[in-house]
Formats: structure tokens, sequence, C-alpha cells
């Protein structure tokens, strides 16, 4: 539970950045985490994809940083209703969470984009492990008038 809190409120600042950044500023935050790889191999994998993550990602940050607030933020309000074993949160959450799939699958057929990839074969797991963990709750006890 609280890797699912802390993916949240990551997800949510990382949003922030994207939409408190240029394009050109998050390029340069980029290349400053990335210059010690660069430095050691200039042809690294690593710094090759996050830095095209960058570029391909300046043409979709606004869409970016709005996914990842709401989606931080709704993280962060369902995982706190299934800390406190809120039923309604469990159906909940695979709804949403099945609804930023679905969505971000359309996204993925218009404009194909690894990052969307990543963000929505993490939904689909975390819906699976929601319903999991639905299965395994106890059935609500029926509520009993109490006579005097």
């Amino acid at each position: 539970m609280l890797a699912k809190a802390v993916d949240g409120a990551l997800q949510s600042g990382v949003g922030l950045v994207l939409l408190l950044l240029s394009p050109t500023a998050l390029n340069s935050v980029i290349l400053f985490l990335m210059r010690a790889e660069l430095r050691e191999d200039p042809k690294a994998l690593l710094a090759d994809l996050f830095l095209r993550a960058g570029q391909s990602m300046a043409h979709m940050q606004i869409f970016a940083g709005v996914l990842l607030v709401s989606h931080g933020l709704i993280k962060l309000v369902l995982v706190a209703a299934v800390a406190r074993h809120q039923r309604w949160a469990y159906p909940v959450a695979v709804a949403v969470f099945g609804g930023f799939a679905v969505y971000q699958s359309y996204r993925i057929a218009i404009h194909p984009s690894a990052f969307l990839w990543v963000v929505t074969i993490v939904d689909v797991m975390v819906i699976a492990l929601i319903a999991h963990e639905y299965t395994t709750l106890a059935p609500h006890e029926p509520r009993t008038a109490v006579h005097d």
C-alpha cells in the first residue's frame, strides 16, 4: 500500500514538473540527469532512451502533465480508501484505472508513445492487483436491526 501511495505522490510531482517546465527546460533537466552516463558512454542506451523520451514528450508535455497529476491524486485518494478497507474503493479504483488504460490505449493508437505504454502497463498490473485484493476481502457482514 505504501508503494502505491509513493507512486501516486511521485506521479503528481512529476506531472507538476512537466506542467511548470518549458520543453527546453525539460530537455535541460534530462541532459543534466544523464550527463554522467553520457560522459562515460556517449551512445549509452539508457541515456539515449531518456533523451528521446524527453524530445518526444515535448509534443505532449501538457497532456502528460495533466495525466500524471490527475492519475497520481486519484491514486492517492483511492489508496487511502483501500488502506482504510473501504470496500467501495476497490471497484471504483478498477473502474478509474480501467478508464485511464482505455483512454491511454486510444492515445497510443493515435500517437505511439513509450511513456504511455509504460503508464498503461502499470495501470493494468495495478488493476489486476486491486481486483485480486478485492476477491480476498471478507464478505460484508449482514446488518441486523438491534431490538431492545
